[in-house]
């Protein structure tokens, strides 16, 4: 059986009832027509519904109470659907806002987003300082370590742990082994990496940074 061509729908027509040229995606679908679109279009239908429920106003509002009496969760089905579809309009409504403020005020949003990039990373090192002033000793412990594994490892390999070095400290008292003062205290290598030294905790003595670099590369045991 042949199917029977369908031929493209017109461009527009005039509406039988403003008389009015209108595009034809402004006339509703109708098969029952000669070119499958209404005669009259979608403002002129939308007007006549207007003024038929203003007209009936008191009596649609009768017969929605008895619909709503019959099959009260049908109706409560219908309010909520009407309330999804509500609330998805004004959705789209404030995007649509948004998007508008947005073009317009281009330049201001940029800087206000430039200027919460810059509170957030002031926030962040602000974090980081309270967090090195709670955990000074620990942090220089630990970049001290990671520090002279690197330089082991790529000299000859051995290393020691910050465990290691914090009881080295405390098998000495936390003092500088020249000096004999309580400072913060460095690595230092009893026999230089550059001389042959190991990375070994046999190897390390405690001194502060002025002694440390007052020693240099020179080899002495202040243990």
């Amino acid at each position: 059986m042949e199917s029977v061509p369908q031929s493209n729908p017109p461009a527009g027509k005039t509406c039988s009832c403003c008389g009015e040229w209108r595009d034809i995606s402004r006339f509703r679908k109708n098969q029952g027509y000669g070119d499958g679109f209404r005669t009259t279009c979608r403002d002129c239908d939308n007007a006549k519904v207007r003024k038929y429920k203003q007209a009936h106003k008191e009596e649609l509002a009768e017969k929605r109470k008895i619909q709503r009496e019959e099959n009260p969760e049908k109706a409560r089905e219908k309010g909520r659907e009407s309330e999804r579809r509500r609330r998805v309009r004004d959705a789209e409504k404030v995007r649509q806002l948004r998007r508008e403020d947005y073009a317009r005020n281009r330049a201001k949003y940029a800087l206000l987003k430039r200027e919460a990039r810059k509170e957030k990373q002031e926030e962040a090192r602000e974090k980081d300082r309270i967090r090195y002033e709670r955990d000074r000793d620990k942090i220089i412990a630990r970049n001290m370590e990671i520090g002279h594994r690197r330089r082991a490892q790529k000299e000859k390999g051995e290393s020691f742990t910050s465990k290691e070095w914090a009881d080295l400290c405390a098998r000495y008292g936390n003092i500088c082994l020249c000096c004999g003062e309580v400072k913060a205290l460095t690595v230092d290598h009893v026999i230089p990496l550059s001389k042959g030294g190991t990375n070994d905790i046999s190897n390390i003595q405690p001194l502060c940074k002025s002694c440390n670099s007052s020693k240099n590369a020179k080899i002495i045991d202040y243990r």
